[in-house]
């Protein structure tokens, strides 16, 4: 990468593409802090050499105009340690354009308007008969009795370190001069392990229990991709940013960044995660889709009833929770047909098929616009079709009108859920001038159930008019 200069352009692309793709991430799993942020920055600038210039353009203007406040901070922050006994390094330290870009993506900040474009560093030395952990407390306590506490700024990677091994304890400090500064403190060792990464300060028996991990996933990932989406998988697997998240009783888990709910239940076990309906996170009532975030408590609950969806992929995210799902998936039974989605045909209609090049059915109701020109066209790919209701459940809407008077939502909701057992899956009502709207969406095995459920609804006191959407 730092030969990349004398390449075609075509070639630059080529190899920081993969760089920025595979090898920089994977220098961050390994917990190599300082290869990580050079290949991630040759890789940017060669991909976006404007937007790279632009960059280191404003971050040293940024240094230039902010050197005497926050060498004012440092002096502050070194005096009031060093009256408390402590001997510490401190500097500034300005982030690389890439994480300046990368934070300006994730936040939709412009760069004058980016929090935290550098952050100071506090290194102490390591005390004998005292922790580490208990000298950055000492440290955090007496920073916080001269300097005013973020609420809720609190990010404390020594208790629970990266998964890549990165350990510091990081606050937000208001300086002097009226801005939120984001300290870390590190000591001296956390500082070296962050260069010398997943070997450093490690026995022979946990290096190779790693490598035994990272191989067996590496083997299972080749074997279930094939021949595509090989390198994709690997990277979903191995070369995230970690989030650390809890069962109610402490367990550990530690997830990639943007993971949800649904992975969070695969990592405790596949039978909880197929099982999963809903969850709590925090306390809080919570879709099993949710997106995690660092030091959450998540609960699952479960439901004998529950299965894994086809939505379920796009949420999860780690490759466990992905390719459990694709396995239930494909032990489904596939569906005899395929639908047409414009007229969306169930079982019980008046249906026609159209045979395609490979064989596929594809269903439409007999009045579709679609059908109609088909048929006009494609006369010999008609074919007979038999469609049955079977446990497949079809998503429906209906639109209700009635006039408006006590009690006629309760009859509806009591129709449809309690003489009727089915779950309403959405429902939406209004009311003008004394006429209320409702629309309702549940699922049905077919056409004759919904028919039933019509007229069951029309004979609602009220009910004028009832109709498929």
């Amino acid at each position: 990468m730092r030969t990349l200069s004398s390449m075609p352009a075509d070639k630059q692309m080529k190899i920081a593409g993969e760089t920025d793709y595979f090898y920089a991430p994977l220098a961050n799993r390994l917990g190599l802090y300082n290869v990580k942020t050079e290949l991630e920055n040759l890789s940017f600038r060669f991909r976006c050499p404007h937007e790279f210039s632009e960059l280191e353009y404003l971050i040293e203007r940024d240094r230039k105009a902010q050197k005497a406040r926050l060498e004012k901070f440092v002096e502050e922050i070194l005096a009031t340690l060093e009256n408390a006994g402590f001997s510490v390094y401190v500097h500034v330290d300005y982030r690389h354009p890439y994480s300046v870009w990368r934070k300006m993506h994730k936040y939709g900040d412009d760069f004058n308007h980016l929090k935290y474009r550098h952050f100071t560093e506090i290194v102490y030395r390591n005390e004998p008969g005292i922790s580490e952990k208990d000298m950055a407390l000492r440290i955090y306590s007496v920073l916080t009795d001269r300097f005013r506490e973020k609420p809720g700024g609190i990010s404390n990677y020594i208790d629970t370190p990266k998964e890549n091994g990165y350990q510091s304890f990081h606050v937000k400090l208001l300086a002097d001069f009226g801005r939120w500064q984001e300290v870390h403190i590190s000591s001296e060792r956390m500082v070296l392990n962050s260069r010398l990464g997943c070997v450093a300060d490690r026995s022979e028996d946990s290096i190779v229990r790693w490598i035994d991990k990272f191989r067996f996933i590496l083997k299972d990932i080749a074997k279930q991709s094939q021949s595509s989406g090989y390198i994709d998988k690997v990277v979903s697997s191995f070369y995230n940013d970690d989030i650390m998240t809890f069962t109610p009783r402490g367990r550990e888990v530690v997830l990639p960044q943007k993971a949800t709910v649904i992975d969070f239940a695969y990592e405790l076990g596949t039978p909880l995660g197929e099982k999963a309906k809903y969850a709590r996170v925090n306390g809080f009532l919570s879709s099993i889709k949710s997106q995690l975030r660092r030091g959450d408590v998540v609960e699952i609950f479960t439901d004998p009833e529950a299965h894994p969806k086809p939505d379920w992929l796009d949420a999860a995210v780690t490759y466990k929770a992905k390719k459990e799902i694709g396995n239930y998936l494909k032990s489904l039974k596939k569906p005899r047909y395929d639908r047409c989605p414009e007229c969306k045909p169930m079982p019980g209609e008046e249906v026609i098929g159209f045979k395609n090049d490979d064989g596929k059915i594809t269903l439409h109701k007999r009045d579709c616009p679609l059908a109609i020109r088909l048929a006009s066209q494609w006369g010999d790919s008609i074919v007979s079709v038999n469609f049955e209701p079977d446990d497949t459940l079809y998503p429906v809407e209906i639109q209700i009108k009635a006039v408006d008077r006590y009690h006629l939502f309760v009859d509806l909701v009591d129709c449809i859920s309690n003489k009727l057992h089915l779950a309403i899956d959405a429902i939406n009502t209004e009311t003008i001038d004394n006429i209320v709207t409702l629309r309702i969406s549940f699922t049905v095995h077919g056409f004759e159930e919904l028919q039933t459920i019509m007229q069951h609804i029309s004979a609602i006191e009220g009910v004028d008019e009832v109709k498929r959407l």
